[in-house]
């Protein structure tokens, strides 16, 4: 009978002190749902209530303060967790929608500055590469893409992801470009078509932002579009009052389909945006106030021609 009796006290002291720890593990799921932490001060209750009706011993001080444990590291990660959304949803909608119109002009100006370093190599006859860092420029800073502002938005989202992806793969393309450049091995040709891509990406990129904003934000985002293009070609108007008298070169054109085309439908608004474009181009062909060239190219004889 003795021996019966040791056995349920040892038992109690058993449930007494693997409840805590059971409490422990169901604490993780308070990052997941915040119903947990009603079950989490019921489990408290009960473990308190049990303490009080058994003798107070080492293991009953011990249960208790692990409940102690339990209940503050449950808090804590609430805590964290709230903080976490509260942090992510400091971005609103229309933060997002600026940057995204921002994104435009930056396209802008990667056209440009591809376009010049298209027509530099062509002066010289591919016999060298452009200075890495003017394609480095290039990239999109992805952090602009903000996808958390759209949990629980299943159609926006994949509006939003499919323009990350396709800004992401953007940015790898330069990184090509630019391991391609400096290998003089490859032909004239590659190198040619390799900038065919960057120059035929920011039109696309621009699309596909116009495409996002009015299906998101229901806005007239071509018209935003035209805004922040001109804006893009009033910027820094007096470097182009003097614009160096240089070769002329091949006129850039656009096919009937390009994203230029449905910002400026009217041919005369269209004639005169793509005549402020070539200013900016000669602009970049040139040279900066400190008289050095603004699109720098390494000269080095290319292996293949």
């Amino acid at each position: 009978m003795m021996l019966t009796l040791k056995k349920k006290a040892m038992f109690k002291k058993l449930i007494l002190v693997l409840i805590p720890f059971c409490l422990l593990a169901m604490s993780f799921d308070a990052f997941a749902q915040d119903a947990d932490i009603q079950h989490l001060e019921e489990i408290s209750d009960y473990t308190e209530t049990t303490a009080k009706n058994t003798q107070f011993g080492f293991w009953d001080a011990l249960s208790i303060a692990l409940s102690i444990a339990a209940l503050w590291f449950s808090y804590f990660t609430y805590s964290s967790q709230k903080g976490t959304e509260a942090n992510t949803k400091k971005l609103s909608l229309d933060a997002q929608h600026n940057l995204l119109k921002d994104l435009i002009r930056h396209l802008y100006r990667n056209l440009v500055i591809t376009y010049a370093i298209k027509t530099k190599l062509e002066d010289c006859d591919y016999q060298g590469y452009p200075s890495e860092e003017h394609l480095a420029k290039l990239k999109i800073p992805m952090s602009n893409i903000h996808l958390e502002a759209f949990y629980g938005k299943d159609e926006e989202y994949q509006k939003m992801h499919n323009l990350y992806l396709n800004l992401r793969n953007y940015n790898e393309e330069i990184d090509i470009v630019i391991a391609h450049m400096r290998n003089l091995s490859l032909s004239i040709d590659d190198i040619e078509r390799d900038l065919g891509t960057l120059m035929f990406k920011p039109g696309f990129l621009i699309d596909k932002i116009i495409d996002v904003s009015e299906f998101i934000w229901k806005s007239d985002s071509v018209r935003e579009a035209r805004e922040q293009l001109n804006r893009a070609q009033n910027e820094k108007r007096n470097d182009k009052d003097n614009i160096p008298d240089q070769t002329p070169f091949k006129d850039f054109s656009v096919s009937p389909n390009h994203v230029f085309n449905r910002v400026f439908p009217d041919k005369p608004d269209f004639d005169i945006f793509m005549k402020k474009f070539h200013e900016d181009v000669e602009v970049d062909r040139g040279k900066n106030n400190q008289n050095a060239e603004k699109v720098y190219i390494i000269k080095a004889k290319r292996i293949i021609q």
